[in-house]
């Protein structure tokens, strides 16, 4: 018998081994990005750098107009 017959009965276990390890992977992280967000801590990019919100001019008066625009709805 050949190490590929050997194997054929498994893989099936095996493949789903893997896809249960990666989607597990990904729900930790998921996880752990909600955690941080929840408890204030920063968000990082791939090279571990804090991701903070971009303000500038024109996305601060966007904000205001759109608050002013929905402050009787707020009322």
């Amino acid at each position: 018998m050949e190490p590929s017959e050997a194997l054929a009965p498994y893989l099936p276990f095996i493949a789903m081994g893997g896809l249960g390890i990666g989607l597990l992977a990904v729900a930790g992280w998921i996880f752990t990005t909600w955690l941080r967000i929840r408890n204030g801590y920063p968000l990082e990019n791939s090279w571990g750098k804090a991701v903070y919100p971009q303000k500038n001019e024109v996305s601060v008066e966007c904000f205001e107009l759109l608050r002013h625009e929905h402050a009787p709805a707020r009322a």
